[in-house]
Order: C-alpha cells, then structure tokens, then sequence
C-alpha cells in the first residue's frame, strides 16, 4: 500500500510539473499578424513568412495581410520573388507593417516556354511574341485559337 501511495504521489508530481511547463510555453507564443507591402506602399500577396530556424510559416493573402505564432525574441524572414529578403525581430509587438525593397539585380526579362522557364538570353532558335493586341478583336472559344497562324511552330 505504502508503494502504491509513493507511485501516486510521484506521478501527481510529475503531472504537476508538465502541466507547469505546458503553461509557460503556451505564455511564451503570440500570435503576430501584420501586412507586406512595397516600397510605393502596395500589398505584395503570396509573400512568404517563416520563423528562422523552425518550420513555422505563412503566406500573405490577397491584401498582403498575415498572421503567425512565434514568441518575444524570434525573428520573422519575409520573402518574395524580385525583393530583397528581411529580417524582422519580434519584441513585443503583434501588429507589423513590413516594407520590402525591390531587388533590381534579380530582376531579368523571363521567358515562359511549353516545359519551364528560361532567361531570354539564354534561348537558342526562334522566339515568337504574342500580345493581346493581335487578337483583341477576334473571336475566339480556346486559348489555342489565339496563337493560331500568329506563332510559327504552335501545334
């Protein structure tokens, strides 16, 4: 009996002490929510927000706007392609404003072709370009009707 009472109260200690420890992680996490905008002060959406060195992220919606778990002390990496990658530590603040600056060395004129993507200058044999001008005023009931007789090679 005596063994069993120890066992008891040795299992209520250790409860006691997960349950403590549960709290204090809990107290440590808030949720921060803010918005990514650029340099002229537009909502960048799609933008990428993960907490360095977890895997705890998110992605700005259609206005720009996110939210995320992390604690006082993380620092948040927002991405996005075409912009310089920042930094941000958080204090103890939840509500953020993030300014990304555009990154005018990555920017490069890119080719979409049937399989990938590929810079212009590195494209070998012949390129063709069509503009919505050229079929405006055309009717049309696919997108295949458009490119037809307008791209040498379309099939």
């Amino acid at each position: 009996m005596r063994n069993i009472a120890k066992l008891l109260r040795i299992n209520v200690l250790f409860s006691m002490i997960l349950l403590i420890m549960g709290f204090q992680s809990l107290e440590a996490q808030q949720t921060v929510s803010g918005v990514v905008v650029d340099a002229s002060g537009v909502s960048i959406p799609g933008a990428n927000i993960v907490v360095q060195g977890t895997t705890t992220g998110a992605v700005t919606d259609f206005d720009g706007n996110f939210s995320i778990a992390a604690s006082s002390g993380d620092v948040l990496e927002v991405s996005f392609i075409g912009y310089v990658t920042q930094s941000v530590s958080i204090t103890n603040q939840s509500t953020l404003r993030i300014v990304l600056e555009e990154d005018a060395e990555n920017l490069d004129e890119v080719v979409v072709i049937g399989y990938g993507t590929a810079r212009k200058s590195d494209l070998t044999g012949a390129v063709s370009k069509v503009t919505s001008q050229s079929f405006e005023n055309q009717p049309m009931v696919r997108v295949e009707d458009a490119l037809q007789g307008r791209a040498a090679g379309v099939t």
